[in-house]
């Protein structure tokens, strides 16, 4: 199997689990209200039971899980998209800040279904949604530029003794 063929492959996958992850947050938004309370304090319960008692994590976890949960969902968004604009929009980064209009409406679509499963909407948490989404992005982008110019370093190192040998 070629480069070219692996590469449209993982695209693929990259762009469904783009989507995958989409359909999450919409699923868990269309989910009435007493279930995703279940779903949040089970969550928060699992978290909780690793935490000392009474620290500052605890009690912050044991308050915003939902909120952690909003940050999380749209932060692992921000780093497929930072992932698929780094490895296929090459020379385009200029285009990266339109990628930011991405959470917005996600999660202004995310907080109107909440209006349909009886759950109350709110304007913070789009804003939350947002915060989550550019922190992961760009944590995601400075990640993946490291690890180019770290390659291209060992690169010019391993092919430097080379040019030397040369007559």
């Amino acid at each position: 199997m070629d480069i070219t063929r692996l590469a449209k492959i993982f695209r693929i996958l990259l762009i469904a689990l783009m989507i995958g992850t989409v359909a999450f947050i919409f699923v868990n938004s269309m989910l009435p209200k007493d279930e995703s309370q279940e779903q949040s304090d089970a969550i928060k319960d699992a978290i909780l039971e690793v935490l000392p008692e009474g620290s500052k994590t605890y009690n912050f976890v044991d308050q915003y899980i939902r909120k952690i949960a909003h940050f999380t969902e749209y932060g692992m968004l921000g780093i497929e998209v930072a992932l698929y604009i780094a490895l296929y929009e090459r020379g385009r980064l200029r285009r990266a800040p339109l990628a930011l209009l991405l959470p917005l409406f996600v999660g202004f679509i995310d907080e109107s279904i909440q209006i349909f499963s009886d759950r109350g909407p709110a304007i913070s948490d789009v804003w939350i949604d947002i915060g989550g989404f550019i922190t992961f992005f760009c944590l995601a982008l400075l990640v993946i530029c490291v690890i180019c110019l770290l390659a291209r370093l060992v690169r010019k190192r391993l092919l430097s003794p080379m040019k030397m040998q040369k007559p």
